[in-house]
């Protein structure tokens, strides 16, 4: 092996040993904390919240199952206020037909009392001042 084969194979390996422990460094300063937080973190918090419900089993909901539960139940509440609306629009829309009609009817009757009043005033002699 030449003197040139050794600085080569010597450079390689020092190359690749340092690259290896900026990599090393970089999970163990940079990617384990990340994951710890972002992994470890969540977990041990549903934990102390199962810990602290004692949920063993169904029948002993978590707070992320009463959230969801909440959730289901706001749906459905959406879900009927909404059925409501449309039915009030409707309603509103007989309503103003009902109104119309009952003006008009309204007004026939008013012009057929005032046409009754004034053959009453003619009949009787009364004349209008």
């Amino acid at each position: 092996m030449t003197q040139g084969t050794r600085d080569a194979i010597t450079w390689t390996l020092g190359t690749f040993i340092t690259l290896c422990t900026i990599v090393a460094l970089g999970v163990k300063f940079v990617l384990l904390p990340w994951l710890r937080d972002h992994l470890v973190g969540p977990l041990s918090e549903t934990h102390r919240q199962v810990s602290e419900n004692g949920h063993r089993h169904r029948a002993q909901p978590t707070i992320p199952d009463r959230l969801e539960d909440l959730a289901t139940k706001v749906d459905t509440a959406t879900e009927a206020h909404e059925a409501q609306s449309r039915d009030m629009a409707a309603f509103r829309l007989v309503l103003d037909e009902h109104l119309r009609w009952s003006d008009r009817w309204v007004g026939v009757v008013d012009r057929e009392l005032e046409l009754l009043k004034r053959q009453l005033h003619v009949e009787n002699g009364e004349e209008n001042g």
